[in-house]
């Protein structure tokens, strides 16, 4: 009796055993397929590059590459066969129409406003931004101005009373330093005096920090959702063009519905490119869209890809979020992710 219930515990502990390893070597195929799916979409960036011949342009419908006869993003990245499992890249829409449906393939950094641009002459974009999220002007200019003042190297308060320098963080119950650095993450801007996580969360998935350094603030309107293009075109009211917040929503709207195209929705087939003739704009919507065109851009320089990748066998997921540089095909930030 007491040898077979030794047999029994061995057989028992030695079934566990296994079933671990079989585990972990199940994660560690999830995991190299998500690395192998990372360089798919690198080799894939990296021969579009390469292509000349035909204008970049990145659109909703084909970000990072540009589609071949017959192709379409699912066909690219949705459930493609890896080894001994399959990959798909593909993102959840932020501030897209419909809102109910997958978004296959890349996207760009562009479609977002870079904190790490913001200056004191294009702050308000940012404040325009938490504005159209909800919240009121006081408060999104007090935000707006620290946030350039978070990020610059002086110790002047922009646009007093509403920046912040490092007497604002250091008289706090919880002192800390003013950066005076460039955004790191978009979490960071939790640090900025009057950021609340309200706030954060409402505009979080539409700012970013990259390039960290060395560029002007650059929207792309092929891809940027509405609330984005309508901080950039609100930004430019006022004195600047003799035009006002009406003027700015309703050359938006001229915006977004010829991006749709026929059928009204985004990302499909029959999205159209944003040509000033194709507009119909009226005399003041046709100034703020010549003024917009200095921090417009068609073509991304920075990509996120959303990677999820499945052992055939086992049913585990591995994940990566990764963002990348188009010129070099550099990783500047990634995230991994266990299911």
């Amino acid at each position: 009796m007491i040898l077979s219930m030794l047999a029994v515990g061995l057989g028992r502990r030695a079934g566990i055993d296994i079933a671990l390893t079989k585990y972990q070597i199940a994660r560690e195929k999830a995991d190299y397929l998500a690395w192998g799916a990372l360089n798919y979409a690198l080799n894939l960036v990296k021969k579009d590059s390469e292509e000349t011949g035909k204008e970049k342009v990145d659109t909703l419908y084909a970000c990072g590459i540009r589609l071949k006869d017959g192709q379409t993003p699912e066909s690219i990245f949705s459930n493609v066969a890896m080894g001994e499992g399959h990959m798909t890249i593909s993102y959840e829409p932020k501030g897209l129409q419909p809102s109910n449906r997958v978004y296959y393939g890349l996207s760009d950094e562009e479609r977002k406003i870079n904190l790490n641009a913001l200056t004191n002459q294009n702050y308000k974009i940012l404040s325009h931004l938490i504005v159209l999220s909800g919240f009121s002007e006081e408060k999104a200019m007090g935000i707006a101005a620290s946030a350039v003042d978070w990020k610059d190297t002086d110790s002047n308060v922009t646009h007093s009373p509403y920046g912040a320098e490092d007497n604002d963080y250091m008289s706090l119950s919880r002192p800390y330093h003013c950066k005076n650095m460039p955004f790191d993450s978009v979490e960071e801007l939790l640090l900025v005096k009057g950021m609340t996580s309200e706030i954060y969360d409402k505009i979080k998935n539409v700012i970013t920090v990259f390039p960290r350094e060395g560029a002007g603030l650059t929207i792309n309107i092929h891809t940027a959702p509405e609330i984005v293009i309508k901080a950039l075109a609100r930004l430019y009211t006022g004195d600047i063009t003799n035009t006002e917040t009406a003027d700015a929503d309703s050359l938006v709207e001229k915006i977004l519905s010829l991006r749709r195209g026929e059928d009204s929705q985004e990302m499909t087939a029959d999205d159209r490119l944003i040509e000033q003739t194709d507009l119909g704009l009226n005399a003041k919507e046709n100034v703020l869209f010549l003024t917009m065109q200095s921090q417009m851009t068609k073509e991304a320089r920075f990509l996120r890809m959303n990677i999820k990748a499945r052992d055939r066998h086992s049913g585990i997921e591995n994940q990566i979020e990764a963002v990348i540089t188009r010129d070099d095909l550099s990783i500047v930030y990634w995230r991994r992710g266990q299911q």
